[in-house]
């Protein structure tokens, strides 16, 4: 995957990377992606966060949260693992992903992707 794909899938799920070994991480985004049918060459617009994601893209994104435990069964974010995966980003970046899963609380739909990347974009994009 390339870069714009994993900004706005770590961005969707407050980053991960920090904590699971890299090929693990590759592991899950590729299952999710499979399992969405979402389409690789989207993520690689260079507006890609700036637009609003195929329902695919936004259903890989909630796959990945669930994936990593950040969103349980009932679709309520757990704010703890939430922050322990945002913990690798510049402060800003770490700040908007906790203030955005604080304000959207849960993740029941593909939907509810697009209301978290719609928050956390211009807070990302101001810092």
């Amino acid at each position: 995957m390339i870069l714009k794909a994993s900004i706005f899938l770590i961005l969707a799920v407050a980053t991960f990377g920090a904590i699971l070994e890299d090929s693990e991480l590759m592991k899950v985004v590729e299952n999710c992606v499979k399992k969405t049918n979402a389409n690789e060459s989207e993520f690689s617009s260079p507006n890609f966060l700036e637009t609003t994601p195929s329902q695919p893209a936004l259903c890989t994104a909630k796959c990945l949260l669930e994936s990593l435990e950040i969103v349980n069964s009932e679709g309520n974010i757990n704010m703890e693992t939430l922050k322990e995966y945002a913990q690798p980003f510049e402060s800003p970046a770490r700040e908007a992903v906790a203030t955005c899963g604080e304000e959207i609380k849960s993740v029941t739909t593909c939907d509810d992707m697009e209301k978290y990347r719609k928050c956390v974009e211009p807070l990302i994009k101001n810092s």
